[in-house]
């Protein structure tokens, strides 16, 4: 395991949500990574101050506003995209290679 991929699992590891074989990947890394130690008691000290902040309610009205906003890009056609030619066949979109 590298170091990127041991801080991109940190999430899925703190909240107990990966599997035994990962877990233990995560284990040896963060054992012999002194970097990676670093990270971790950052994050975790992160996770533990954030854990302590009060939960406000959300300003009145947000619920409707974000519900309506997602409404609104479901019924706007992707930026870019074309709409087809009434009664033709839309293009199939082609995979870009990673």
């Amino acid at each position: 395991m590298t170091c990127e991929q041991f801080q991109r699992s940190l999430a899925d590891l703190t909240a107990e949500d990966t599997t035994p074989a990962l877990s233990a990947k995560a284990d040896q890394h963060v054992r012999a990574c002194s970097v990676c130690q670093d990270f971790l008691r950052t994050y975790l000290a992160t996770l533990r101050a954030t854990r302590q902040l009060p939960l406000d309610a959300p300003p009145a009205g947000l619920l409707e506003r974000f519900l309506r906003a997602c409404q609104g890009a479901k019924e706007k056609p992707e930026a870019g995209a074309e709409s087809p030619a009434p009664g033709s066949k839309p293009r199939k979109r082609r995979r870009r290679s990673k």
